[in-house]
């Protein structure tokens, strides 16, 4: 019984140090790259209406009437600013 335990623990890898510059190939995924991008994200909320966003200072539980709603206006605004942005890669707009 004792011999199969040891033949046991001297099958099982083991570990070593490597430099890095050789640990870098046995690596499963690449290092990104830091870059000045960045993805932005643009929430709506609510329903549309023209003008400003607007949000009740108490919410009231009554279906289709109060609540957050999401102004033309305002969209508007943040779109603009984002196609601005030079340093931005992308933009998501979550519904």
């Amino acid at each position: 019984m004792e011999s199969s335990a040891t033949d046991e623990k001297d099958k099982r890898p083991k570990a070593s140090l490597k430099e890095w510059r050789d640990a870098r190939g046995m690596l499963l995924e690449i290092p990104r790259r830091h870059t000045k991008k960045f993805v932005g994200v643009i929430s709506l909320e609510g329903a549309i209406t023209m003008g400003a966003s607007q949000k009740p200072p108490v919410d009231l539980p009554i279906p289709l009437v109060g609540g957050v709603t999401a102004g033309e206006a305002t969209l508007l605004s943040l779109i603009r600013r984002a196609e601005k942005m030079s340093n931005m890669a992308a933009l998501i707009f979550h519904v």
